[in-house]
């Protein structure tokens, strides 16, 4: 006898009836008599239910993990995986991260389990927890406490106390933002990088509604601190090539010897008589520098292009 469809369903943790939409369908192939093909939480206790688990833990993958078990539901790393690609796209093109418990992953964990988006073929070995695919010894959060209580305790040495383990990764992000292609030279550079990293942290509680911190105080003291560190002239800080540095080198040199100098010859002494060599330093090797360097360091003034004479002949 065929199954009637249903139209509504009670989600057990809420206790709410809503339309069988807000459900989630099993597998076609999925065999329990006493279901009516869906799961019995509606589909925002399932999100709630992810997010409850990863901050609970401190990690997603064991969030996913928890709440499969929860749901029985099987735990599959392809489709898991497929969601971590996914989601980190997203956060890519973000112009600021967003937590993981912001999208709606487990949505999206549904999606790719059945196939949608990465081509797997669902089969009746898919039916509860017990089918998943990953063991419990690569569940993230199963680690002995002492190398819990390590990870914790080499956070609060670099950021000291934070609120949660989501405020420390942000921190990290920062702080990897901040140093990228960046050479720390001493101890106290580093201090104000990473003070400027809780400046931050801190100006996004106040977005997020957690601190009631004066926020013009908080960006002051990011513009101070930006300041000190030389971060806020927006230079690049990507290292020169070796065609760049030597370019560098040659004008330097130029500018702080004559030019007879660098050119030396026993048979003949070079005279600059009518300035040509004085131009081609100052009016093609400098904007040549300034537009290869990205920088001003080589600057002059087009109106001092009447000191040359060019249009004198010196006998």
């Amino acid at each position: 006898m065929a199954k009637i469809e249903p139209k509504f369903s009670t989600c057990v943790a809420c206790g709410r009836e809503y339309t069988i939409d807000h459900f989630y369908k099993r597998n076609k192939n999925y065999v329990d008599e006493f279901s009516n093909g869906y799961l019995c939480y509606c589909d925002k206790c399932c999100a709630e239910m992810l997010k409850f688990y990863t901050k609970k833990t401190g990690s997603l993958q064991s969030g996913f993990y928890y709440t499969c078990a929860r749901l029985n539901v099987p735990f599959i790393r392809k489709p898991y995986e497929s969601v971590i690609k996914q989601k980190n796209a997203f956060q890519n093109r973000s112009k600021s991260p967003k937590e993981d418990t912001t999208y709606d992953l487990f949505y999206w964990y549904w999606d790719f389990l059945w196939g949608k988006s990465t081509r797997m073929t669902p089969t009746d070995t898919w039916n509860e927890f017990c089918d998943s695919d990953m063991k419990a010894q690569d569940d993230e959060s199963v680690k002995s406490k002492e190398a819990i209580q390590l990870e914790m305790d080499k956070y609060k040495m670099d950021w000291g106390n934070q609120e949660n383990i989501d405020d420390y990764k942000y921190l990290s992000y920062v702080y990897e933002k901040y140093t990228q292609g960046l050479n720390i030279e001493s101890a106290q550079q580093d201090d104000l990088i990473r003070d400027l990293c809780i400046a931050r942290l801190d100006k996004r509680k106040v977005d997020d509604g957690r601190s009631a911190e004066d926020v013009t105080k908080i960006q002051n003291r990011i513009l101070q601190l930006l300041n000190k560190l030389k971060l806020d002239n927006f230079e690049s800080s990507k290292p020169k090539t070796l065609s760049e540095q030597f370019l560098s080198n040659k004008i330097a040199m130029i500018d702080e010897n004559n030019v007879k100098d660098i050119y030396t010859n026993k048979d003949y002494e070079y005279k600059d008589i009518n300035k040509i060599q004085k131009y081609y330093k100052d009016m093609c090797l400098r904007p040549l520098g300034n537009m290869l360097l990205d920088n001003r360091t080589f600057d002059i003034d087009i109106n001092d292009i009447e000191q040359y004479n060019l249009d004198e002949v010196n006998e």
